[in-house]
């Protein structure tokens, strides 16, 4: 029986498989962690849905993933969540912060260097925190064309790879913050934690 929950509580509970972070906004509980290794990523998700389903997240205002870029991680998000029973309003899923600014110095560490890359780095930055993704993309194509870097140029992959998550409105930095959401697992030092999750980081695991 999943736990009940009082009405209109902001504290969060803490869930996690490495790369996978969620947090329920509800009433706190004691720690708990429960290591151990998967079989693959199915039965990764299986355990964190039947860990959630447990501590009542159905009956969460908000359950927001954070997660890296993993593809096997999002290609399961939808069947944790028809799994749980929750609506696409209870849902909040974003592309933790860390993993996301860190694409953005990878990009300019191709194309600037110094104390030039620092203040740009600094300005993206500054942009993606308030929402602004399309100007950060956009500024990133601009310098990789203006430097004539070839197509093959690994700065495309990491344009392309915050192009999309932005597309797919895992970028909305702003509003997750207005609505009082982690941006990433920084949250941890902003919010009480309730139950945790940890495995060991599986062979099948990649970013």
């Amino acid at each position: 029986m999943p736990v009940r929950l009082d009405k209109g509580l902001r504290a969060a509970t803490f869930a996690a498989i490495k790369s996978v972070k969620i947090l329920i906004v509800q009433e706190g509980c004691g720690r708990h962690t429960e290591p151990g290794s998967f079989q693959g990523p199915d039965e990764a998700m299986e355990l964190l849905a039947m860990r959630l389903h447990q501590v009542g997240a159905s009956e969460a205002e908000v359950v927001a993933f954070r997660c890296d870029g993993a593809p096997w991680i999002w290609d399961r998000l939808d069947w944790v969540q028809q799994r749980l029973g929750l609506s696409d309003k209870q849902v909040s899923r974003g592309l933790d912060w860390c993993h996301a600014i860190h694409h953005v110095s990878q990009a300019l560490a191709l194309m600037l260097e110094g104390a030039e890359r620092k203040r740009v780095y600094k300005k993206l930055r500054k942009w993606l925190r308030a929402g602004h993704w399309q100007k950060v993309v956009e500024e990133l194509t601009r310098l990789a064309t203006a430097a004539k870097l070839p197509a093959t140029s690994a700065v495309w992959t990491e344009i392309a790879y915050l192009g999309r998550h932005g597309e797919d409105g895992h970028m909305a930095y702003a509003t997750y913050r207005r609505r009082g959401l982690p941006i990433g697992s920084g949250a941890r030092k902003r919010h009480k934690l309730g139950q945790a999750l940890a495995g060991l980081i599986p062979p099948w695991h990649s970013a």
